[in-house]
């Protein structure tokens, strides 16, 4: 349980931020709005940790080797990817969100229809992926290799350095 709850570390901080806004608000309808908003998030927090599709999960992530292994549809959310050899993997319709994938192998992985927000794919290998239909949202990919792949064939919203 208190890992499922550690994944959620940054809800704790907003949490704490609205905390701080509500007790130093001078205006009762803010407070209880402050209030209100934590509830929710809390709520949607909750909901969304309940109710997340799981998708095909990988057997061991432990080991990072999923090379050649078929991922469709795989839902990652806060998880430390780096150094894994996802190499000529099957990642069609998957979903990673804060994910370290810092270093990680992708070369030649099917990202086709993936969607990928606040990833770190600085220093990766990205060669020769298809990437057709990928939504990168603030996705970091400083000093990546990008050889062979059309990264134009994806959605790309607000990269870093670009």
């Amino acid at each position: 349980m208190w890992g499922t709850v550690w994944r959620f570390w940054p809800v704790i901080l907003i949490l704490i931020g609205l905390d701080v806004l509500a007790t130093h608000s001078d205006s009762q309808s803010k407070y209880i709005l402050f209030v209100l908003l934590g509830i929710v998030i809390v709520i949607g927090v909750t909901a969304i940790a309940y109710s997340w599709p799981v998708g095909h999960q990988a057997e061991d992530l432990n080991d990072k080797d999923m090379s050649g292994a078929d991922h469709h549809g795989m839902v990652r959310v806060f998880v430390d990817l780096s150094d894994a050899n996802f190499s000529g993997a099957r990642m069609e319709d998957s979903r990673l969100i804060f994910a370290d994938m810092n270093r990680a192998n992708l070369e030649g992985a099917d990202l086709e229809g993936a969607v990928l927000v606040f990833v770190d794919l600085s220093n990766a290998n990205l060669k020769n992926m298809d990437v057709r239909g990928a939504k990168f949202i603030f996705v970091e990919m400083g000093n990546a290799e990008l050889e062979g792949t059309d990264i134009q064939t994806a959605d790309l919203i607000f990269i870093p350095g670009n």
